[in-house]
């Protein structure tokens, strides 16, 4: 039996979040780097108020320690994926 998780990536409303929750995603991921799936802060706020049983899952690219953090704490985003700069 795999011990595979799903995480599914680039939620921007709280909608999709909610049918991912509903759906049994382990994970939802969010853009907080240059992208057509970026959200704001307040969004990401959103997403996290329904996002159930998921861990939030914060995607970074170029960002200072200091505002990952900030979103972080904010969000209550349980992982931080990041990006090298293109």
């Amino acid at each position: 039996m795999s011990n595979a998780e799903i995480k599914i990536c680039g939620i921007t409303n709280p909608g999709d979040a909610q049918l991912c929750a509903e759906l049994g995603a382990d994970s939802i991921g969010m853009v907080f780097c240059d992208s057509p799936r970026r959200v704001s802060r307040d969004q990401a706020l959103e997403v996290a108020a329904v996002a159930g049983n998921c861990r939030l899952a914060g995607v970074f690219r170029g960002m200072d320690s200091r505002g990952i953090i900030a979103l972080v704490e904010a969000c209550g985003l349980a992982v931080v994926q990041l990006h090298e700069e293109a």
